[in-house]
């Protein structure tokens, strides 16, 4: 059994496990890193710039916040819904370089493929601590996976869930390419993860329990679910060196989170005047649980028995009517400020929650099905090691990696489950469950295993490089913005900056056009009350366009366009005259002041409903 140093550690490459049949190149630690890395890049950067003019909802309020630190707006910034990290990380080169807006959703690309580069060095980091602990549990008869199936099944696991799961591209894992912080939780939760593993066999040093403080920390900075999983973390460390009676140095940890994070949650109290660290999860409860559940698109509605403090202003029923011009900034200020709109009481819904519950258990079944082949390599690992008591030993010994995976999975069944959202939770999952798996040291036993290893990822491979290739396409034949087009549309419709539009349902893509536009919406009708315009007696339709015009909106904007022109119940005809198509778009424009630099006209194209 040779040494061989990897990534600044040392690590085992079995040579007697069967490795001498493979490829030189794939035998030698080295070069396979270098190879599995080029792998890595290629991929990741194929994925983030054949998307780099998408950006979604959140992105564009991520984008909000970023450019008010740039310029120094700190009120403004404060925000208690989005998490602070991904902002941070935009505003530094937008605050240095002067990042024009035709560049900002390249440098959100960018930005979270340096963060995918970071969660593969953190996980590199994780699997040499993990082959470390699998050495000290090798017996005379029986051992793990070897080394290259380990590499070559991390490779796999970290593929999938990062381009599939929370990819690069920020993926909303509902189909909607956009930009989210996801991958940096999977840096973070890999990062402690690993330290974890290293603190139970006996390595931590002073410098072990400061980083891991830190990692929970700036992971609590990257997403606010961090925050109540992080004393999972720091509990299980803390259980982990009481035993190995390195409580004094334990202590390191907790302090250096208290110290990185807690100015952060002090900053965001006092703004709220109550104890907070991140109102994302109450609102996407809030949202969710109700008898009649909003959609996370919230516009504007409320609940009976909901008590807000300052909900939207209802200027109209029957459509209904908000606005939401001040005292909140952004782009889009209701959903920029989430926090402010539905700060108040919320009654708890049993049955909402149940709900929750159910929907929780469709969508992890979804993914555990999209991960069969991992389901599947594991089943058949299990019978050939040829015990199930044995393997639920060895792998209820590995609690360090599996305790904190199961507390995240229930944590958002509680709650809402994306699989953005548990990505980095299922990898530590998986590589609990696959360690604990042992194999007989005879040759043909692990070269058995590595060949079902590698026949699971090359199938798991099969897809990535399939979705690889639409993506270089893509590249290859010219990338198309509609979001850029409407921004510049508007400005030829004589929309000027920093003007007010109003719009009829929230945009099926993003608010990006206002922000490139640099204009803001401050009231719309909600998107399922659009056909309530559309059908509408034209007295109803002048009334909703009046509304509009008192808030301060000088045009209505609208993707939303039934698809017949007869309305199914009422058999009205639908009314589209004075509206101008943008461009080539399948945005329309209503000005509602002045004359209109392009005369008005009738639809010449019809676009279905978004549903």
């Amino acid at each position: 059994m040779d040494k061989v140093v990897s990534n600044g550690l040392s690590v085992s490459s079995d040579s007697g496990s069967g490795q001498h049949r493979l490829p030189v190149w794939f035998s030698q630690i080295r070069t396979r890193r270098i190879v599995f890395w080029i792998v890595v890049v290629l991929l990741g950067l194929n994925q983030a710039w054949s998307r780099r003019l998408l950006v979604d909802h959140d992105a564009v309020a991520y984008l909000d916040i970023a450019a008010y630190y740039a310029r120094g707006a700190w009120t403004a910034a404060l925000n208690t819904y989005y998490s602070p990290l991904y902002s941070w990380l935009i505003a530094i080169p937008e605050y240095l370089f002067k990042v024009s807006l035709s560049w900002e959703s390249t440098l959100l690309h960018l930005v979270n493929f340096a963060g995918y580069l970071g969660a593969y060095a953190a996980f590199e980091f994780l699997l040499v601590q993990l082959l470390r602990a699998e050495e000290t549990l090798d017996s005379e008869d029986t051992a793990g996976l070897s080394e290259a199936a380990w590499h070559t099944l991390g490779l796999g696991l970290f593929l999938y869930c990062t381009l599939f799961m929370a990819n690069v591209s920020g993926h909303s894992g509902q189909g909607d390419p956009g930009s989210t912080p996801d991958i940096f939780v999977l840096l973070f939760v890999f990062l402690a993860a690993g330290l974890l593993l290293r603190m139970q066999a006996g390595q931590a040093r002073s410098g072990t329990y400061i980083l891991f403080g830190a990692a929970l920390a700036f992971g609590y900075f990257a997403k606010t679910a961090m925050f109540p999983l992080s004393f999972v973390f720091l509990a299980l460390a803390g259980f982990v060196s009481l035993r190995q009676r390195k409580v004094l140095a334990y202590l390191l940890a907790p302090l250096c989170f208290v110290m990185i994070a807690g100015p952060w949650v002090a900053l965001l109290s006092h703004a709220k005047g109550r104890f907070c660290y991140g109102d994302a999860g109450k609102l996407t409860y809030r949202w969710l649980a109700g008898p009649r559940a909003n959609p996370v698109e919230w516009g504007g509605q409320t609940l009976p028995g909901e008590t807000f403090l300052h909900p939207p202003r209802q200027l109209s029923e029957n459509p209904p009517v908000y606005e939401f011009a001040t005292p909140i900034p952004g782009t889009f200020p209701l959903w920029y400020g989430s926090s402010y709109w539905l700060e108040g009481n919320f009654p708890f819904s049993r049955a909402g929650q149940i709900r929750i519950l159910r929907q929780s258990y469709s969508t992890y079944w979804e993914i555990l099905d999209h991960q069969k082949e991992f389901l599947v390599l594991l089943l058949v690992l299990i019978v050939f090691e040829g015990s199930l008591v044995g393997y639920l030993k060895s792998f209820l010994a590995r609690w360090v990696l599996w305790l904190p995976a199961i507390a995240a999975l229930a944590m958002y069944a509680l709650v809402r489950v994306e699989p953005r959202y548990v990505a980095a939770f299922l990898v530590p999952l998986w590589l609990s469950l696959f360690s604990a798996v042992r194999l007989s040291k005879v040759d043909s036993s692990r070269q058995f295993a590595l060949c079902a290893v590698m026949g699971a990822v090359l199938v798991v491979g099969l897809g990535i490089v399939h979705g690889s290739v639409t993506d270089f396409h893509a590249i290859v034949r010219g990338l198309q913005s509609e979001q850029r087009e409407v921004a510049a549309g508007l400005r030829n419709l004589g929309v000027a900056e920093g003007q007010p539009l109003a719009t009829l349902g929230i945009p099926r893509d993003s608010f990006y056009w206002a922000r490139l536009a640099q204009v803001r919406v401050i009231s719309e009708v909600p998107s399922p009350n659009v056909n309530q315009y559309w059908f509408g007696s034209p007295e109803t339709q002048e009334k909703v366009r009046s509304v509009f015009a008192q808030t301060g909106a000088v045009a209505i904007l609208t993707d939303t366009v039934p698809a017949s022109v007869v309305y199914p119940e009422s058999g009205e005809t639908l009314r589209v005259s004075g509206w101008q198509q943008i461009g080539n778009t399948s945005y329309y424009l209503f000005p509602l002041r002045g004359e209109s630099p392009v005369p008005a006209a009738s639809f010449t194209r019809i676009i279905p409903t978004r549903q």
